[in-house]
């Protein structure tokens, strides 16, 4: 059973840490990296290193791989593109300790990356949780961050879930989560945070998002974001300060982060120049529509000459007006 660009179905076993993305992917390349905490982070990058840089943070419960169609596209377009596991997330380390999941601690972990990678001034790209540190990041340090590309972004607009997701997981019922995280409940989550008529998970993806349970501290992890974490809609005096140009890219279909909540408030309150990109899919939009995503990414980022000479367009990749592309085709699921 094929599911995904050659790779193999699911084996109804989680998958060992040497099977995960990028293994097999003949443009990404991974490594681990320490923070000035001390704490070890994996990253996965594409691209030449000398390019332009371009830093991905994921969502919650996700990792770098909720970036594998991303990374290519932004290498091919003339950028380098480096997409981490967030501490608590993927191959990174899993402190149980409440202070690194606050607001704060994530925002000073990705300054603190920037730093172990050595990177100047950045773009950066976040999705959902990655969002909102993408933004709390550019308002902390200004200097830092050159342009910020948001895909459904946290911090935007209220999550009624969450109440419900703390309500869940109180510190009594703490150490009884790691045994309800299945790969069926993994299955479940992902096809409910889908919409519109896209690409779907296929098994191979939830064998990746469920691998993480290995360890024992990943579930803790989730809770204490879900708990720690500030996820209300950013001050509009913070907003305000923002200067650096901003993508939005939205999915009409999302029932996490609404779309027009979201960009009536990005409209109404950034400081700076705003774009706005809305696609009838879910609250994973760079999954389900890859190639539409990918376009308005590279037109965003990208260096000035590259699609003028014909040398940005990622396989696949459309145009943010149209066109056809497979990517952004349905597939069947047999998660």
């Amino acid at each position: 059973m094929i599911t995904r660009a050659g790779a193999p179905g699911s084996s109804g076993r989680r998958l060992r840490p040497d099977e995960w993305y990028p293994a097999g992917d003949p443009v990404a390349r991974a490594r681990f990296v320490t923070l000035a905490s001390g704490h070890r982070v994996r990253v996965v990058e594409a691209g030449d290193p000398s390019a332009p840089p371009v830093l991905l943070l994921h969502g919650w419960a996700c990792s770098a791989y909720s970036f594998r169609f991303t990374l290519p596209a932004l290498a091919a377009a003339g950028l380098h593109a480096t997409a981490v596991d967030l501490l608590g997330h993927g191959q990174s380390d899993k402190p149980l300790a409440a202070e690194r999941y606050s607001a704060d601690a994530l925002t000073r972990q990705a300054a603190h990356l920037l730093d172990a990678l050595d990177l100047g001034p950045v773009s950066i790209v976040g999705h959902s949780l990655g969002g909102g540190v993408a933004l709390r990041l550019a308002a902390s340090h200004p200097e830092r961050v050159q342009r910020v590309a948001v895909v459904s972004p946290a911090n935007a607009s209220a999550i009624p879930i969450l109440r419900v997701a703390r309500w869940l997981s109180p510190p009594a019922v703490a150490p009884l989560l790691p045994r309800l995280a299945t790969r069926w409940l993994f299955g479940l989550v992902l096809r409910s945070v889908q919409g519109g008529n896209h690409r779907r998970y296929t098994a191979r993806d939830v064998d990746e998002y469920w691998a993480p349970t290995q360890s024992p501290d990943f579930v803790g992890a989730l809770r204490l974001l879900v708990h720690e974490y500030d996820w209300s809609p950013l001050a509009p005096d913070t907003l305000l300060t923002l200067h650096q140009p901003l993508l939005a890219i939205l999915g009409d279909r999302d029932r996490l982060t609404p779309a027009a909540d979201i960009e009536r408030w990005l409209r109404d309150r950034y400081g700076g120049p705003v774009r706005v990109h809305r696609i009838a899919a879910g609250h994973t939009v760079q999954e389900e529509a890859p190639a539409t995503v990918n376009a308005a990414l590279v037109d965003f980022l990208a260096p000035p000459g590259r699609l003028e000479r014909g040398e940005a367009r990622a396989p696949g990749a459309r145009s943010a007006a149209g066109g056809g592309s497979g990517l952004d085709e349905p597939l069947d699921s047999d998660s």
